[in-house]
C-alpha cells in the first residue's frame, strides 16, 4: 500500500457526496449483500468506500424501468443511453442476476432495449427514452456509427447466458437485432460501394472544426468492417479500427454459438464469413512491423499502408484486448503493443506527479478507465497494486471515478457522474477481492 493510500485510510472522514439523484425505487438484496461482504474483504477503508458507492451507482441513479418492460440506462451526467456504456454499466449485475430477480430483470431489459434500438437504426451509438437519436440543443448528434456499438449487446448477452444459464434473453427481439447487425456489418465491409452512411453528415460544425475534417477518408476493401467513429465518439483517422474489429471477431464467435443453439437461421454462413474475414484482415492489415521492437497492433489502419499507432482510454482499446477475449495476456504481439501504448511513444499517454496512464484525444489527461483496464489486464502484482493506488488517490475526495483528470492535480477532472467508469472500478474490486464468493459459498 502506498504512503498516500495508507494515510488516507487512517485519517479520512468520508464526505457524504452522492453522484446523481436516486431515481430507481427498486431494491436489490444482492447489492446489499455484496456491499456488506466487501467490508470484511477489502482491507482498506478508501477502497471500500469507493466500492460501496460505485457498485450501486448505475442501479440507483441511471436505471429507469420503461413502459415496454425494458430498462433505459443512461450514462450519468448525459441523459442518453449509450449502447456501449449501458452494456458495461450492467456488467457486474450479470454475475449477481442469479441471486437477485430485480437485477436479472435489469440485465434482460437493458439488452432488449439495446437490440430494439439497433433494429430501428443500426447506426445509432446512443438514444433517448423514446429510442430517438434526435439532436440535442447543442447540435451534437447521436447517430455516430461506432462498430463496437453493434457488438456489446451480443457480447453482454452471451456472458449473461453462460453465467446464469437463462435462455429467454434470446427472443424475437434478439433475433431481429441479429439480422440488423449482420446486415450492417456486411454493408460496412465495403463501405465505399455499399453504404449510404456518411460520418460527415453526423458531425456538428464544431466537431468538424475541432477535428479538421472536410471530407471522408478513403479506404480499400480488406474484409474488415468500416467504423465512422471511435468508442470515444471522436471520428476515426483511418476507418478500420483494430480494437473494435477485435471485439467484433470475438462477438461473432459468440454469435455463431448463439445462432447454432437457439435459431434456425440462414445467417450462420454470413456470420462465419464475417468472423473469418475480420480475423484474417486484422492479421494482414492490423499489425505494424516495428523494426526495433517487433510486431504490434495498430490502433487504426486504412488497408493502403497507413497506420495510426496510439491507444485511447475508451473500451474497446488495444490495452483491453485480453479482457474482451481477443488474445491472452502473454500473447507476444499484445505484450509488445502494451509496452508501446504504456509509454510516451503513445501520443495519448500522460504522466505527472500523482498518476500516469493512457488518456484520449477526446479529453486530455489520464482516464480512470485506462488505469482500471491496466490493472485488469496485468500479470504483475506490483503493477496491479500500483494502479489501485492511483485510483484510490485520484478521486479528488469524491470517492467516485471520473473521466479525465490532471495527473499533477487530480482535483481538475471532467465528469463527476460517469457511471461506466464507476462500474468498471467496482468490477476490479470484485475480481481483486473475490467478492462473488459471498454468493457462491452459500
Amino acid at each position: 500500500m502506498s504512503r498516500l493510500r495508507r494515510q488516507a485510510a487512517e485519517e479520512v472522514d468520508f464526505p457524504d457526496i452522492e453522484v446523481g439523484r436516486k431515481i430507481n425505487p427498486e431494491k436489490s438484496t444482492a447489492l446489499e449483500e455484496i456491499v456488506l461482504y466487501a467490508k470484511s474483504r477489502i482491507p482498506n477503508r478508501v477502497l471500500y468506500e469507493i466500492f460501496r458507492k460505485t457498485i450501486v451507482n448505475t442501479f440507483e441513479t441511471t436505471t429507469l424501468k420503461m413502459e415496454d418492460d425494458t430498462y433505459f440506462v443512461f450514462t450519468g451526467d448525459l441523459r442518453a443511453m449509450w449502447i456501449r456504456d449501458s452494456a458495461l454499466q450492467i456488467y457486474n449485475y450479470i454475475f449477481l442476476a442469479k441471486y437477485d430477480s430485480v437485477l436479472d430483470r435489469v440485465v434482460r431489459g437493458t439488452i432488449k432495449r439495446q437490440m430494439r434500438a439497433l433494429c430501428r437504426d443500426p447506426y445509432l451509438y446512443a438514444f433517448f427514452e423514446d429510442y430517438s437519436p434526435r439532436r440535442r440543443k447543442d447540435g451534437h448528434p447521436l447517430r455516430k456509427y461506432e462498430l463496437d456499438s453493434l457488438c456489446w449487446p451480443i457480447w453482454i448477452a452471451y456472458k449473461y447466458w453462460r453465467y446464469t444459464g437463462y435462455e429467454g434473453v434470446f427472443d424475437e427481439d434478439f433475433a431481429k437485432g441479429i439480422e440488423s447487425i449482420v446486415s450492417t456489418l456486411e454493408i460496412e465491409q465495403d463501405h465505399s460501394k455499399k453504404s449510404t452512411y456518411s460520418a460527415l453528415d453526423n458531425l456538428s460544425d464544431n466537431d468538424k472544426k475541432r477535428h479538421l475534417i472536410s471530407k471522408e477518408n478513403p479506404v480499400v476493401y480488406t474484409g474488415l468492417v468500416w467504423s465512422g467513429f471511435r468508442p470515444s465518439d471522436d471520428p476515426c483517422q483511418y476507418n478500420y479500427l483494430i480494437p473494435s474489429l477485435a471485439l467484433a471477431k470475438v462477438t461473432l464467435e459468440y454469435l455463431e454459438e448463439i445462432v447454432e443453439r437457439f435459431y434456425e437461421s440462414m445467417l450462420m454462413d454470413k456470420i462465419v464469413k464475417l468472423r473469418s474475414d475480420i480475423e484474417a484482415g486484422i492479421k494482414m492489415y492490423g499489425i505494424y512491423d516495428d523494426k526495433k521492437r517487433g510486431s504490434l497492433y495498430a490502433y487504426e489502419v486504412d488497408g493502403m499502408g497507413n497506420y495510426n499507432l496510439m491507444d485511447d482510454a475508451n473500451y474497446p482499446s488495444l490495452l483491453s484486448l485480453p479482457w474482451i477475449g481477443y488474445c491472452r495476456k502473454d500473447d507476444k504481439i499484445y505484450k509488445t503493443t502494451r509496452s508501446f501504448i504504456l509509454s510516451h511513444r503513445n501520443p495519448y499517454f500522460y504522466a505527472g506527479k500523482i498518476a500516469r496512464g493512457i488518456g484520449s484525444p477526446h479529453r486530455k489527461g489520464v482516464w480512470h478507465l485506462s488505469l482500471i483496464m491496466q490493472a485488469l489486464t496485468s500479470s504483475s502484482e506490483q503493477e496491479i497494486e500500483e494502479m489501485i493506488d492511483m485510483l484510490a488517490n485520484t478521486t479528488a475526495g469524491t470517492y467516485y471515478m471520473h473521466e479525465a483528470f490532471d495527473p499533477n492535480r487530480p482535483e481538475n477532472f471532467t465528469r463527476k457522474w460517469f457511471a461506466w467508469a464507476n462500474t468498471m472500478f467496482a468490477h476490479l474490486m470484485i475480481e481483486r477481492y473475490s467478492l462473488l464468493d459471498c454468493f457462491e459459498n452459500e
